[in-house]
């Protein structure tokens, strides 16, 4: 279902609130985050959300991403929970998301899992990516197994041939989805160093792989009122993943890409489940 204009307004403003306790915590911690993808985006065009847009993309730089899993559910509000595969073992992410629990956000592809539903932020870990032509071959070899394999987990109602061959046969090789994901995150985090940093789990394969040092220490742009960081290199980052990023998209490509059956601003996730 697409959300209605007064849906989206109310989406918006809860995940700004949770956007909000995240940058909080991250000053209290002393961490660096970076908006990414679409957020990045909308606040160098928008200054803000992107109208169509119905998320929040951040990244963390491994080292200070592993203190905020480790520190920040202590100090968030009560009613947001730091969902990953380990507080949340039916959780089908190498990436956290921050949930509002009192509030539904209930997609199509995990309709079916029994995990917190409510409306999120997501939070990317930002890896090293090898150097080596062989390592990166090896590396993109497991990589794309494991990937094979958490999708098997997610639902979808169009699955081709191919895709339920493949599927079946990550299942035989791989039999426990939550151990492929512990593999896959051992697999991210196993170069410490390195000329570029990945963001693995992000949406645009290999465009998010980019050189270590147009992170640096961030440059300060505006989203919806607030001062937040982004990539210091952040209009190379945005020329790579999108091209003319200044340019708006055709009309008909203006909408939201998240599918869900429900979205409540109101009501619990637990009384659709």
């Amino acid at each position: 279902m697409e959300p209605t204009a007064e849906q989206m307004e109310q989406l918006k403003q809860t995940e700004l609130s949770i956007f909000q306790s995240f940058v909080d915590i991250c000053s209290q911690l002393g961490l660096k985050y970076y908006l990414l993808g679409g957020t990045m985006l909308g606040a160098v065009r928008h200054k803000g959300f992107i109208p169509w847009d119905d998320d929040i993309d951040v990244g963390m730089l491994r080292a200070d991403y592993e203190v905020f899993l480790a520190k920040a559910q202590a100090l968030l509000p009560q009613h947001i929970f730091l969902q990953t595969v380990d507080t949340d073992p039916e959780y089908l992410g190498n990436y956290a998301k921050l949930r509002h629990s009192g509030t539904t956000f209930l997609e199509t592809t995990v309709k079916h899992r029994k995990i917190n539903h409510g409306i999120f932020i997501d939070i990317f870990p930002l890896d090293y990516y090898p150097d080596s032509e062989k390592e990166r071959k090896h590396f993109q070899r497991l990589n794309k197994l494991y990937t094979i394999r958490i999708a098997a987990d997610f639902y979808s109602e169009s699955e081709t041939l191919k895709w339920k061959i493949a599927h079946a046969v990550t299942r035989i090789l791989l039999p426990s989805v939550n151990k492929t994901l512990h593999k896959r995150d051992k697999l991210m985090k196993s170069y410490p160093t390195g000329r570029y940093i990945a963001n693995h789990c992000g949406a645009w394969g290999k465009k998010e792989i980019i050189p270590a040092d147009w992170y640096g220490a961030g440059a300060v742009l505006e989203f919806e009122g607030m001062q937040v960081l982004c990539p210091e290199n952040y209009e190379g980052w945005l020329t790579q993943v999108y091209g003319n990023y200044m340019q708006l998209p055709p009309v008909e490509k203006r909408k939201t890409h998240h599918f869900t059956e429900v979205i409540d601003i109101n009501t619990p996730y637990t009384k659709y489940i």
